[in-house]
């Protein structure tokens, strides 16, 4: 996939907390972890969301 070039300015208390959580150590894997992060998490909303509801009521009260 082409890259783009993107230049922006973040809180830099805010780029190290990020970077700790999400084990990095530049600012560029930094923001690519997030926005991977972001994306995965979207899309995990996205099948929950798809998903829920489906089934009779108390389907898993047993297990």
């Amino acid at each position: 996939m082409p890259k783009k070039n993107v230049t922006t300015r973040l809180e830099e208390k805010q780029l190290r907390q990020v970077g700790r959580y999400l084990k990095t150590r530049r600012p560029a894997e930094t923001v690519r972890a997030a926005l991977d992060f972001v994306a995965e998490k979207a899309a995990h909303e996205k099948v929950v969301k798809k998903y829920s509801g489906v089934g009779e009521p108390d389907a898993f009260q047993d297990s």
